[in-house]
């Protein structure tokens, strides 16, 4: 319908000023007084998790380096291999501020490392080989024995706590 179209019928009303009857538009943002607070909360805590996931990571990095490193040892041969795996754990320890453990002769250290390990994760189930057979001037480790050591070894870097 144009405006030619509508019947007359009726006395038309002037309104003086349309501000006064109509409201003013409604704001989409904020919609409540405390939106600003529930943002801020969310930003604290995105800042929160995202500063304690890299303080977690740099704790970590020596670990992340003794597993690279326990990963290059399989080509060395069998004295230097179960050394190397020695200073690893050795170092780790050293790095938690345990120089007490990490002092301790290879037999005592790997017992008191143990009572903290599940059974199947324990040194002693590797024999006297792992405590002593880098002492022994004509060691030769099998395949077998070798992932072995490798796993616990590596399994002991990723795992262990602080009051190891």
């Amino acid at each position: 319908m144009n405006a030619t179209n509508i019947p007359a019928s009726g006395p038309k009303i002037e309104l003086p000023n349309t501000a006064y009857i109509l409201p003013d538009n409604i704001a989409m943002w904020p919609p409540v007084w405390w939106t600003w607070l529930v943002v801020a909360a969310l930003v604290v805590l995105f800042i929160s998790i995202v500063t304690i996931k890299l303080i977690s990571y740099k704790r970590n990095l020596y670990r992340r380096d003794a597993i690279k490193l326990i990963d290059t040892l399989e080509t060395l041969d069998d004295v230097a291999f179960l050394t190397q795996c020695h200073q690893v754990i050795r170092r780790c320890l050293l790095t938690l501020g345990r120089n007490d453990l990490a002092s301790l002769p290879s037999q005592d250290l790997f017992d008191q490392l143990d009572q903290g390990l599940a059974p199947k994760h324990q040194f002693k189930q590797l024999g006297s080989v792992f405590v002593t057979g880098a002492y022994q001037p004509d060691l030769s480790l099998k395949a077998e024995q070798k992932e072995a050591i490798l796993r616990l070894t590596r399994h002991w870097c990723r795992r262990h706590r602080k009051y190891a």
